[in-house]
């Protein structure tokens, strides 16, 4: 038996043995080693480290390795897969070393000056990393590699002009490169240089025509350059080509909602739905477009089908609670979001929308049910409290509010939303006026530009007989929020009582007008109305 193929069958025997005994298979090999030390080449303790580089045998790898450079310290690819090994553990200063050692005795070397490189920028020392990837182009200009990795530097100094730099002296010498093309056509899109950008994506087109990932590039950069005939044109071909893929589909639906083609947008869902059938996103788009074309009986339907563990759930229920208010059920979608949402994972927020969608139906006895339940459950929640607090305040339980909204601030001394309706409603109640100020004043702090709490610091110098002073800030709160009848009846109950019954009937009207407009009022709406009319009748 010759010498060689002793040597290859000593290493298939000892791999074999390794690989079957676990734990005790690496005690043997270490047994083997310090037996055999004497015996073995460097080229033979490589090979055996290279057959042993698993993370389950790294330690012994490494301690072949070791092996090999005892023999053969002058090897200057030894020391550079030793370089390797240290940062394959992220022990950059130690691959460092060992990769200067490689590059001392084979300066020429472009794989170690590219390793020094690396293992620079793994220690986040770009402008090193780049000085050693310069001296490998100095002896090689052909390594495509070596122009992306410099780039990548050059941009982590943000010298976006010396990537650019980097990547077109990549495609002087290899113009076929693709990845240096790609990485080019990537930091002009993400300048949002679309010109230069479309045209580099083109040529790596010609390249790979079939690229999903480039032509669905090519599409969205039309569709920023409203280009959106050429972008239906791309997604297009898409379609043809990934007939099984979804997004190509919706790609042009949507852009052909851009051309405000709403109708062939429609056209394009409503095909591929039957194809993905199960699709959310092209269920929601669908509902979005039905909303748009005032369908909402259709988009009802597609809006529906979307389930809970949808990203898009949220989204699609917000609009099936839009539709079932235009439709005035607000019952109706108080119970949906019960059957969209079970008991168990109800949430604060879940609760929220249910509580002040009975408060707006003045469904209070079952607002009071639901929002006492979330609050065993949750606590006293900021949101919760305050809306029981309206609750109880339209059941005519003011005590018993005004100790949940007392509770609120509390919690948040800075809820302007809680100090104004506290405030507003002491005042309205003919509570104590100056702490009904201390509240309303704070809220002014705190949102000095808000229509409506202006519209208490008004109602507050009302009440205090300062008309004048009202006036000032009734109609600074009218500019904050126009068209608001609350306001504008308040401005109308100060002209009056300052005598000035001409103004005092245009705001009355003017207010009136504006509720007459709204399909549905609230009960509050509705009592407003009765009393402008009852004031109009004085006229």
């Amino acid at each position: 038996m010759n010498n060689a193929f002793t040597k290859t069958l000593l290493l298939i025997v000892l791999l074999f043995t390794v690989s079957c005994a676990g734990t005790a298979g690496k005690s043997s090999t270490t047994s083997y080693l310090k037996k055999g030390s004497k015996k073995q080449n460097s080229y033979y303790y490589f090979m055996m480290s290279q057959l042993l580089n698993s993370p389950e045998t790294v330690d012994d790898s490494d301690a072949l390795l070791d092996m090999a450079l005892k023999k053969d310290k002058e090897s200057a690819f030894l020391w550079s897969q030793k370089a390797i090994a240290a940062a394959r553990h992220s022990k950059w200063e130690e691959g460092l070393r060992y990769a200067k050692k490689s590059v001392v005795k084979d300066p020429s070397n472009t794989a170690t000056l590219i390793l020094l490189g690396k293992l620079h920028a793994a220690k986040n020392e770009p402008k090193k990393a780049i000085a050693y990837y310069r001296k490998a182009l100095g002896f090689n200009k052909r390594l495509e590699e070596l122009y992306n990795v410099m780039a990548r530097e050059y941009l982590t100094l943000k010298s976006k002009g010396s990537a650019i730099h980097s990547l077109r002296m990549c495609l002087k010498e290899l113009p076929e490169a693709m990845s240096c093309r790609y990485y080019l056509a990537t930091i002009y899109l993400e300048g949002k240089e679309y010109n230069q950008a479309l045209r580099h994506f083109q040529m790596l087109q010609q390249l790979d025509p079939e690229n999903p990932k480039i032509l669905q590039t090519i599409g969205d950069i039309y569709l920023q350059k409203k280009a959106y005939k050429k972008a239906l044109g791309i997604f297009g071909q898409l379609k043809k080509l990934y007939p099984q893929d979804p997004t190509y589909y919706i790609r042009s639906g949507l852009t052909y909602y851009e051309l405000k083609q709403v109708d062939e947008a429609i056209q394009e869902f409503e095909g591929v739905i039957k194809k993905f059938p199960r699709s959310d996103r092209i269920n929601y788009f669908l509902g979005l477009l039905y909303m748009e074309k005032k369908n909402n009986d259709k988009a009802y339907g597609y809006l529906n089908r979307i389930g809970s563990a949808s990203p898009l759930f949220k989204e699609s229920l917000s609009r099936l609670l839009y539709i079932l208010r235009e439709k005035n059920d607000i019952l109706g979608a108080v119970n949906l979001i019960d059957k969209k949402i079970s008991r168990k994972n109800q949430t604060t927020e879940s609760y929220n929308l249910k509580v002040s969608l009975l408060i707006h139906a003045a469904s209070y006895k079952r607002g009071l049910q639901e929002v006492n339940e979330a609050i065993v459950q949750f606590g006293d929640d900021e949101k919760l409290l305050f809306q029981r607090a309206i609750i109880l305040d339209r059941l005519g339980r003011w005590k018993e509010a005004k100790k949940d909204l007392i509770a609120v601030i509390a919690q948040n001394p800075e809820s302007d939303g809680t100090l104004n309706y506290l405030g507003y409603t002491m005042l309205e109640r003919g509570d104590d006026i100056e702490e009904a100020s201390k509240y309303i004043l704070k809220a002014v702090r705190l949102k000095p530009n808000d229509g409506h709490v202006t519209d208490s610091l008004g109602w507050l110098y009302y009440k205090k007989g300062k008309h004048q002073k009202a006036l000032i800030y009734l109609h600074r709160a009218n500019r904050q929020r126009p068209n608001e009848p609350a306001i504008l009846g308040h401005l109308g109950d100060v002209y009056f009582e300052l005598k000035n019954k001409r103004k005092s009937r245009v705001y009355y009207q003017k207010a009136m007008k504006l509720l007459e407009k709204r399909k549905r009022k609230s009960p509050e709406e509705k009592k407003m109305m009765n009393s402008l009319k009852e004031k109009l009748g004085k006229f």
